[in-house]
């Protein structure tokens, strides 16, 4: 594990009406065995001043420990828009 410290950050979005969608870029670096490495930052959630990175063997193939949303979510984030168009389909007198 490494603690890795912003160096810049930027927006992509260019008008007060894009920033709401947009993602937020941000360059880290860390420090492995006195060499410095580089890590990109891409998410929708403004970059904090450190992150945490791990790597298991190579230092430049670092990840950061995030949630991941599971299988089921997945599927009900699939399925429901599909029951919801069925279900107004028939309500509509279609098929």
């Amino acid at each position: 594990m490494v603690n890795a410290k912003r160096i810049k950050y930027w927006d992509d979005g260019l008008t007060a009406a894009e920033k709401t969608t947009s993602w937020y870029h941000a360059a880290y670096v860390y420090e492995v065995s006195g060499k410095q490495y580089e890590y990109k930052y891409m998410e929708r959630e403004f970059p904090p001043m450190t992150i945490k990175l791990y790597y298991i063997h190579e230092p430049r193939k670092t990840f950061r420990a995030q949630s991941k949303r599971g299988a089921l979510s997945r599927l009900l984030f699939l399925l429901l828009p599909i029951a919801a168009g069925v279900a107004v389909m028939g309500l509509l007198g279609g098929v």
